[in-house]
């Protein structure tokens, strides 16, 4: 199958791609930072055995 792209369609794929890989470059960063700490959290209680259910009197 050949391809018919004009050079419009090559620049907006183009475009588009590096939009895209600038907003992943500035959101990953932060996703995985706060991604871990929330498993540091869980492995802590965990480690700690504070997720067992309070007994009240």
């Amino acid at each position: 199958m050949i391809w018919n792209l004009d050079e419009t369609s090559l620049l907006a794929g183009a475009l588009a791609m590096y939009i895209l890989r600038q907003l992943a470059e500035s959101f990953m960063p932060s996703y995985f930072k706060k991604k871990g700490e929330n498993l540091a959290t869980k492995e802590d209680i965990a480690k700690e055995g504070l997720n067992k259910s309070p007994t009240f009197p």
